[in-house]
């Protein structure tokens, strides 16, 4: 886990952000990583509410199998979200 964050909402509840971030391409093995950090935080933090606890994967590129390993677990309401970022002539930008 690179960055771990949390945000208190207007009722009091907490929502939680999970940060995972490869300097290269993200495999499968990272997305496992951080599908466990998400449910660790989803268990012990935030009572078993899925839906208060998101989930990044930032890197240059993807393994293809990432996409459907993303989509199987949202379907468990955990989100996760996979964040591409390019880097050229010293700018930086994230797609």
């Amino acid at each position: 886990m690179d960055v771990f964050g949390y945000r208190v909402r207007n009722d009091g509840l907490r929502e939680y952000k999970v940060v995972e971030i490869k300097t290269g391409s993200a495999t499968p093995a990272d997305l496992s990583q951080l599908i466990g950090y998400v449910k660790w935080i989803t268990e012990f933090l935030a009572d078993n509410d899925g839906g208060r606890v998101k989930g990044f994967l930032i890197g240059k590129d993807f393994d293809p199998n990432i996409a459907d390993q993303v989509e199987d677990n949202n379907a468990l309401r955990n989100s996760i979200r996979l964040v591409q970022y390019c880097h050229k002539h010293s700018a930086f930008q994230l797609k």
